[in-house]
């Protein structure tokens, strides 16, 4: 009885070192952050501005095809509802990544803590977006750069203007999704770090 006795105080004890190591093991690794922190809010900002690059998108498209349709050209008309599509595609993309960026806000652990390879997934899928970004917005520099001579001829003030804003937006564009690439490869280090940390 005895010697059970001390078996299973032995055993307590040996548990008891044996959570403190794993924790102290744990605590080691966490304390190590990754090389760049991932930050939610930038996600949240780059994800509004894409929304509202896109309502503009929009709105010039709009306005592509009420001038196309005042002077009965179907080029206009056509380009414009080309840019309502692309316009509305944008707005849907930025509107996930602003979901995205606030159901990632609180406690960061906890949030990761969920499924990290959905975390990496997402990650990804910012690293994606962000490079479409970037290449949507060099292809509207150049288009924009066509629109500018056409709407100059038109005689159209106000198109000729909203072109003119489109051109500045484009150059935003391509920064909105640097910022998305980046905050997408901080998510997908940060998820590297925190597997590595549990051993997965």
């Amino acid at each position: 009885m005895r010697r059970t006795m001390a078996t299973s105080r032995g055993l307590r004890v040996a548990l008891s070192l044996l959570a403190c190591a794993l924790l102290a093991v744990l605590a080691a690794c966490q304390s190590e952050p990754p090389a760049r922190e991932f930050d939610a809010k930038e996600v949240v900002e780059a994800g509004n501005m894409a929304v509202e690059h896109g309502q503009k998108m929009q709105e010039l498209g709009a306005r592509m095809v009420e001038h196309g349709r005042s002077v009965n050209d179907q080029s206009w008309i056509a380009d414009g509802q080309h840019w309502i599509v692309d316009g509305k595609k944008m707005v849907e993309t930025g509107q996930s990544a602003v979901r995205l960026g606030q159901s990632m806000r609180g406690n960061p652990i906890k949030a990761r803590e969920v499924d990290i390879n959905q975390l990496r997934v997402q990650g990804q899928g910012l690293i994606s977006d962000g490079q479409a970004f970037v290449e949507h917005g060099k292809v509207m520099a150049e288009l924009t750069e066509v629109l500018k001579r056409r709407a100059g001829a038109s005689g159209d003030q106000r198109l000729a203007e909203d072109v003119a804003d489109s051109a500045d937006r484009a150059q935003r564009m391509s920064q909105t999704g640097e910022q998305l690439v980046r905050s997408g490869q901080q998510l997908v280090d940060f998820s590297s770090a925190l597997a590595k940390s549990i051993g997965r």
